[in-house]
């Protein structure tokens, strides 16, 4: 099941940042500020950006004349593997699990736009109560894999590890995990991606592409020029 990507500039013609930094400033009232705007979905105003925390921010100067356009990637293949079941297939499920005993892996593929990456961050979703105790989130770019073949025996090998991040998110919370360095150098590719984690025994739960809300599917938000 695939989506289609949603297209939206990420400064508009005329747009100045000077408001925002009368927000930053001020904090509030006369220049017509609100508080931090949560954006789950992605949904920032133009001129802004989602940041790994969650929060709609103002774009850096720099930043406003840098990002050309702003994409939301959903997957084009995927699957999972995991420690006790070696032999099977887990694309077509709606729930994949994440480190733990069973040494969960998730596994994406993602067609990026043929222009200059300047950022690319993958959004999951958590599907249940997290572990007691943060799970260490563990990105890493693979060799390339098809999702209804993959199994443990046949997961692919890794060929760069990105920047570890420590989560305990509740159920239904987005996880943002920045897979820039890993991604920059491949305009105009199909990437394949993937995600192990480590810390406690019992794994944390992520909705695949598959689930039923679709709200929660993964997906690579990446902005270029």
């Amino acid at each position: 099941m695939t989506r289609t990507h949603e297209h939206r500039p990420t400064l508009a013609r005329g747009q100045s940042l000077a408001h925002w930094a009368a927000c930053a400033v001020i904090l509030g009232a006369s220049a017509g500020c609100t508080g931090p705007e949560g954006c789950a979905e992605g949904a920032c105003p133009t001129g802004s950006r989602c940041s790994l925390s969650g929060v709609c921010g103002p774009l850096a100067e720099r930043d406003g004349f840098r990002f050309a356009q702003a994409d939301r990637l959903p997957p084009v293949d995927w699957g999972a593997t995991r420690a006790d079941a070696r032999g099977a297939s887990l694309r077509d499920v709606d729930r994949w699990l994440l480190g733990g005993s069973v040494k969960g892996r998730v596994h994406l593929a993602f067609r990026l736009p043929d222009r200059d990456l300047v950022e690319a961050v993958l959004t999951m979703f958590a599907a249940g109560e997290p572990p007691s105790v943060h799970t260490r989130l563990l990105p890493f770019r693979s060799a390339a894999f098809a999702g209804a073949e993959l199994d443990r025996q046949t997961a692919p090998r890794v060929r760069a590890r990105g920047h570890a991040r420590r989560v305990m998110p509740r159920a239904g919370d987005p996880v943002r995990i920045d897979l820039t360095p890993l991604l920059r150098d491949h305009r105009g590719e199909v990437v394949y991606v993937g995600l192990g984690a480590g810390g406690p025994d019992q794994p944390l739960l992520v909705s695949s592409p598959l689930a039923l809300d679709e709200h929660t599917h993964p997906y690579l938000d990446v902005r270029s020029r």
